[in-house]
């Protein structure tokens, strides 16, 4: 990392970019964890509740 600047560069959404930036944008995140574990659904199917446990006693 040096005082050299950013060029060549239009934003996040140029994901085709000659040098590799270590920060993913959203899509190429979603793409390469479908890549690792497969398809990554757009709404989930279950959504968890857990109930809360009482409240914690004031003294």
């Amino acid at each position: 990392m040096g005082d050299a600047p950013i060029t060549g560069r239009t934003g996040a959404s140029g994901s085709k970019h000659a040098e590799q930036s270590p920060i993913r944008t959203l899509s190429e995140d979603r793409l390469h964890v479908s890549m690792r574990l497969g398809p990554v659904p757009a709404e989930p199917d279950v959504t968890v509740t857990l109930p809360l446990g009482p409240p914690p006693k004031r003294s």
